[in-house]
């Protein structure tokens, strides 16, 4: 059946009032449900929870503090380490004359000036809480002082009969850092990165040494890089280790301090320590050297020229290279 024209408009005008009808009853009721007096109270905020929640997004953000070998971290607090190093003053006439007669008065004070930057690059490190620096040169004390720029608070000096033996470190460290988390390292040899990731109570339940292999990197006077010695954690292990991180708890072994009353500069006695502290002092001892990484700064090449190979057959392990804290 066929509308007339007439009727056809009315349809079409009936049909457009209701929808403006309709319109105005949908604004009409949005508009008394939003006002000031109709609201319901929002839910109070929780604001130590957004405070947590916004802290592990900055965290899971920061480079290399998202993830630990794969597990998922929400705070990288630093540990306290307490280290323990010695240098020699190397101007003193007995020495230079003795052992290290070939060497210029200039290239002398330029080693002076590498243990001084590695001693400052330690000092400054975020995870490092003391520097317990052994000496028996008197005029060492006032050297270091005057030489020092930053973070000289950290430092304390300690006067120890010989602290050129491999034993006066750890009887330092079991004398007088008990259950703390110590780190012996030469004063070239200067922490890196990787030691937020210390624990210490895996470190005292599974009873660990870690004893780490250098790394090297681009110098101000050189590149350590290059020097294949100071770059065996990553490249051909030479089974060289220079830094050592434990907790002492209890006395120092005695059958490891006999083994190792030695020199602690000569060829060898770090494969001496390995294999005394696992064999005499049952300690698990390990190279995460790929995690915990230590830097050598040796540019001048000067070394003492009295220095001699320890280790033997008998008394001698390796540690290998290892990316494990545990």
């Amino acid at each position: 059946m066929k509308l007339k024209f007439g009727t056809y408009i009315l349809y079409s005008v009936g049909i457009i009032l209701i929808c403006i009808a309709l319109i105005k009853s949908h604004l009409y009721f949005n508009t008394v449900r939003n006002a000031p007096e109709n609201r319901q109270p929002l839910p109070p905020v929780d604001m130590k929870l957004q405070e947590q929640t916004t802290k592990e997004r900055i965290i899971q953000s920061l480079p290399g503090l998202g993830s630990n070998n794969g597990t998922q971290l929400t705070n990288q607090s630093c540990p306290e380490i307490h280290v323990i190093c010695t240098m020699p003053l190397l101007t003193q006439q007995s020495l230079n004359t003795s052992r290290y007669h070939s060497y210029t008065i200039e290239k002398i004070q330029e080693r002076m000036s590498e243990f001084m930057t590695g001693l400052q690059r330690t000092l400054n490190h975020k995870c490092v809480y003391r520097v317990h620096l052994l000496y028996n040169q008197s005029a060492l004390v006032d050297y270091i002082k005057a030489n020092l720029e930053t973070s000289v608070e950290k430092i304390v000096f300690n006067h120890v009969p010989d602290p050129r033996l491999h034993t006066a470190y750890f009887d330092f460290a079991f004398d007088n850092l008990q259950n703390k988390i110590v780190m012996y390292t030469p004063v070239d040899v200067y922490p890196g990165e990787g030691f937020e990731s210390i624990n210490k109570d895996v470190m005292v339940k599974n009873k660990l040494m870690y004893v780490l292999t250098r790394h090297g990197k681009k110098e101000k006077h050189c590149d350590m890089q290059k020097d294949a010695s100071s770059n065996s954690c990553n490249g051909r292990y030479l089974g060289s280790h220079d830094s050592y991180i434990f907790v002492p708890i209890g006395k120092f072994p005695a059958d490891v301090k006999k083994e190792l009353t030695v020199t602690s500069i000569d060829y060898g006695v770090e494969n001496m320590s390995i294999w005394a502290f696992r064999n005499l002092g049952h300690y698990k001892v390990t190279n995460p050297c790929k995690v915990l990484r230590v830097y050598h700064l040796h540019c001048t090449g000067l070394r003492d020229e009295k220095r001699k190979r320890l280790n033997t057959g008998r008394n001698t392990a390796m540690a290998p290279p290892t990316d494990q804290l545990d």
